[in-house]
């Protein structure tokens, strides 16, 4: 068991496309609550509670698609790169270190898939439960909530500037901008509508 779990984390450590899981699907949490914000901000919902589990079903259901996918489409290429190596030299590789290592790379791409949508979507929403604790204005927390939420969108984007090696400052206002085109867009769609 110890042998497994050791394995685990060494796959976790190996591995930069579980940043890139992490980031992408953390970056689609934030601007699906986002957009379920400024929908209620416009519409002058003050139903906080039903906002929140909005906000937390499209996490689960975010969470879920990425676990699915991630795993599914992990295992299938490194299904896939296994049968090469196979065919490359000769050998079955099945039940061995290595087909259990790519197992446990892709549950763990899947885990991070999934796990950061919901987190950051739980996140943009802290302040939204201020609400049951000093009966604020609901639509002042709602604004709150979606300028947190830039914030976040920020702080993704200079961590990606900082692994780059590249202009941190740039990169987080380019991630932050998703937000202004977010806000443009559901603003033209209520002007549709």
């Amino acid at each position: 068991m110890i042998k497994k779990i050791a394995l685990y984390f060494k796959t976790i450590k190996e591995s930069p496309i579980l940043r890139r899981y992490f980031v992408m699907n953390g970056f689609d949490g934030i601007l699906t609550t986002l957009g379920i914000l400024l929908a209620a901000i416009l519409s002058r919902s003050e139903n906080i509670p039903n906002i929140i589990f909005t906000v937390f079903s499209a996490g689960v259901a975010m969470g879920i698609s990425g676990f699915w996918g991630a795993v599914l489409v992990e295992l299938a290429e490194r299904k896939r790169e296994l049968k090469e190596l196979e065919r490359a030299l000769f050998t079955n590789l099945s039940n061995t270190k290595l087909e259990e290592r790519l197992k446990y790379a892709s549950i763990t791409a899947g885990i991070v898939d999934g796990f950061s949508p919901l987190l950051f979507s739980i996140i943009c929403v802290i302040p939204l439960f201020s609400f049951f604790l000093f009966q604020t204005k609901p639509i002042f927390l709602l604004i709150v909530s979606y300028i947190f939420g830039t914030i976040l969108l920020f702080i993704l984007g200079a961590y990606l500037g900082r692994i780059s090696r590249e202009n941190w400052l740039l990169f987080g206002i380019k991630m932050a901008s998703a937000s202004l085109i977010v806000f443009v867009l559901v603003r033209l769609g209520k002007f549709i509508a």
